[in-house]
């Protein structure tokens, strides 16, 4: 097979893993607690430039925020929620333990994926990222659907 189809083959199984890993438990959303209890607003490609206290752990978690966008945007696709446009990208609000954060990218120089912390009231609609892990949604989708 050629080198480059198993490297992308490898990405992707790689890619897979952190999907499953990051939507079967808490860890990544707890680990984004306490990084942006530090780091009100974090980029993957920016923040590891500019802060060289970061740990390797840090740095390959904050690289993931791609990642975590994809899985939002799966479970919005899903659920017909729209995401929230602005001038330079687009985003979604989540929450999760009485947390409210900001993810998307902006197309400013490239994609840029972010994430903030926010406080939002209860007229926005934000996604419950419990509801992810849960997969509380999908058990909701099926149900009416067989209806």
């Amino acid at each position: 097979m050629n080198a480059i189809i198993e490297k992308y083959i490898e990405k992707e199984n790689i890619k897979k893993e952190k999907i499953k890993e990051m939507t079967s438990n808490q860890n990544y959303i707890i680990w984004l607690k306490g990084i942006t209890e530090e780091y009100s607003t974090i980029f993957d490609k920016q923040n590891t430039n500019n802060q060289s206290d970061l740990s390797k752990e840090d740095i390959e978690k904050i690289s993931d925020l791609n990642i975590l966008f994809e899985v939002i945007e799966k479970y919005a696709c899903i659920n017909h929620i729209e995401p929230l446009f602005s001038r330079f990208g687009m985003h979604y609000y989540i929450s999760s333990n009485d947390i409210d954060y900001e993810i998307g990218f902006t197309q400013e120089s490239g994609n840029i994926f972010y994430c903030s912390r926010t406080n939002l009231d209860e007229n926005v609609k934000t996604i419950n990222f419990n509801d992810i892990i849960n997969k509380e949604s999908k058990k909701r989708h099926s149900k009416i659907l067989k209806k």
